[in-house]
């Protein structure tokens, strides 16, 4: 795995194209290895970059709307954050805390024993 360094679509293009060279060699390309190339709404500068089909994918638009309105998403421009809350950060960082406690031994099972039990009148 090679590390993107920044943010920048050309950096992105840059990395990919050296890791297809390393895995493949000069025998194939990028365009040549994703047949299918319908990206990611968020990633369209890198798919100009390759060239790549001009539709775009919206399924994780409404996911990147969410996240970034609960502090999950940070989003950055000249490298400042211009969408801080750290108050969701920190929510977020709690449920993610408690989530992978549960995720641990028979904690989830009692965990939705307690939940089913608590609940049982509705």
């Amino acid at each position: 795995m090679m590390r993107i360094t920044d943010g920048c679509n050309i950096t992105a293009e840059t990395v990919l194209r050296k890791c297809v060279r390393r895995t493949f060699g000069a025998s194939h390309s990028v365009e040549e290895l994703f047949h299918s190339r319908i990206a990611d709404a968020a990633a369209a500068g890198i798919s100009n970059l390759f060239k790549f089909d001009k539709d775009l994918c919206d399924m994780h638009v409404t996911d990147k709307i969410a996240r970034s309105a609960i502090g999950d998403l940070m989003r950055t421009s000249n490298h400042k954050k211009i969408n801080e809350f750290p108050e969701g950060q920190h929510l977020m960082d709690k449920v993610h805390k408690m989530a992978a406690h549960f995720s641990y031994s028979n904690r989830w099972a009692k965990l939705v024993a307690a939940a089913t039990q608590a609940f049982a009148w509705t």
